[in-house]
């Protein structure tokens, strides 16, 4: 609670994976609490995510594509909510680099949509 009786509440869910909005891993459950959010935040590492062996390597752009594509397949209305986007691990090797590209990308991102490869384990 702040001084002005204002109140926020934050959850921090798992992550939203690959196949989400088909029920895969908490899947619906999962994507039912972010229907009720106000905002939407995404934490993605600017070095590229790999979920598993088993799972394709994503880059920080192909991370953002993935989390908008798994909210847009299960509801197209969750597009509608404001999203922060966060990126962590500047501190490592390479990262300014890493960074300017993901910006570059998402400036331009009409250029640079990719098709995703779902590959459904």
């Amino acid at each position: 609670m702040y001084p002005t009786y204002t109140q926020i509440s934050v959850a921090d869910l798992p992550g939203l994976i690959e196949g989400a909005h088909r029920n895969r891993g908490m899947g619906h459950k999962f994507l039912k609490h972010v229907q009720r959010t106000k905002l939407l935040l995404f934490v993605v590492d600017v070095h590229g995510f790999q979920l598993s062996y088993k799972t394709p390597f994503r880059s920080a752009f192909e991370t953002v594509q993935l989390l908008t594509k798994e909210l847009e397949l299960y509801d197209e209305w969750l597009l509608n909510k404001p999203v922060i986007l966060v990126i962590n691990k500047l501190d490592l090797p390479g990262a300014k680099a890493r960074c300017e590209e993901l910006v570059q990308q998402l400036q331009h991102v009409q250029d640079c949509l990719l098709e995703l490869n779902y590959r459904w384990i």
